[in-house]
């Protein structure tokens, strides 16, 4: 069930009364981005200063980790071959 909800000064207030059948419960919070001050670790990673991160290595690393089995690993192909595989998905899709 979703809520609408203020988060005012460390309290959260519903818009409209609910009544809850336990008094502790796990909840999963969506807060804006547009409200969160950024991490300094974030920042690091956005302006490339991280210092393991010279070649990306490690922002691919966390990607995989957050899509777990989602993140499979393909086989190694060519730039050639990505853009003979990018040239008949085209083809077949737009009969060129």
């Amino acid at each position: 069930m979703q809520v609408e909800a203020i988060y005012d000064h460390g309290q959260i207030t519903f818009d409209h009364p609910v009544r809850l059948a336990k008094e502790r419960f796990p909840v999963i919070l969506e807060i804006p981005d547009t409200v969160l001050i950024p991490s300094a670790e974030a920042t690091a990673r956005v302006t490339n200063e991280h210092p393991a991160d010279s070649d990306g290595k490690l922002l691919l690393e966390e990607i995989r980790q957050i899509l777990g089995p989602l993140s499979k690993m393909r086989a190694a192909v060519s730039s050639a071959e990505d853009k003979s595989a990018l040239a008949e998905a085209l083809a077949e899709k737009y009969g060129q």
